[in-house]
């Protein structure tokens, strides 16, 4: 079945001028009544618009509308177990997540601050969040999962027209975009290491710091232009 669906999802094409799409849960979706609900949802609504149904049935007729843009989140947005079922998914998401581990260094692994045991009271799920949300480490929390998520629908040939990000998702953004020229020359885990870095330094020695990194330094000038540029070409 795996293969399946595997096969089925190779051969979508995106551009065809009628596309459809059943989310189907495996041992929990009834697949005969789905596809005749497809069937039926088809005759009657017909194949000259797009239209979806809750049940898990997509349709779309015609070109696809506009563009494609990632907007990265900043800090605010972690909670624990966010992105949890990619993670349970997908090994690119776990991959990411070995990374960041390693690279964040500390015990609880970071892994386990996203991901930490279930909560069966209002303290201990308070307390889950009150050390998520801690700055040293919810910056790199969000761009380890940011950059698995990215990983994720890269598998499935997803591609972005644009890449944004708000507050620390700048960051994340300028990185996955390529601005900063690390998706190959340094890899996913410095983007993670920036942000470590800087938040487990006292607020006077940020700056020096960066300074002092003077190949960070170089990137984040680069990157700032190169952003600009691609923002202008996007517009």
């Amino acid at each position: 079945q795996r293969v399946a669906a595997k096969s089925l999802r190779d051969a979508f094409d995106a551009t065809s001028p009628c596309r459809l799409a059943l989310v189907v849960r495996h041992g929990e979706t009834d697949l005969p009544k789905l596809i005749a609900q497809a069937k039926s949802t088809l005759d009657a609504k017909g194949m000259s618009a797009s239209w979806n149904i809750p049940t898990g049935i997509y349709f779309g007729a015609g070109d696809t509308p506009g563009k494609l843009a990632f907007l990265f989140p900043g800090q605010g947005t972690q909670y624990p177990g966010m992105l949890r079922d990619l993670a349970c998914q997908f090994p690119e998401f776990l991959d990411v997540l070995a990374h960041a581990n390693a690279v964040y260094n500390a015990a609880p692994r970071l892994s386990d601050r996203i991901y930490p045991h279930p909560a069966f009271t209002p303290e201990v799920e308070a307390d889950h969040q009150r050390q998520l949300t801690a700055t040293v480490v919810a910056p790199s929390a969000i761009g380890a999962v940011s950059a698995g998520a990215l990983r994720v629908v890269e598998r499935f040939g997803i591609a972005p027209d644009a890449i944004a990000g708000h507050s620390y998702g700048e960051l994340v953004a300028l990185c996955m975009a390529g601005a900063l020229a690390v998706r190959h020359q340094i890899g996913y885990p410095a983007m993670i290491d920036i942000g470590i870095r800087a938040c487990q330094s006292p607020a006077t020695r940020i700056d020096a710091k960066v300074r002092a990194h003077v190949l960070v330094h170089q990137l984040l000038q680069v990157g700032a232009t190169s952003c600009a540029q691609r923002a202008h070409d996007h517009v």
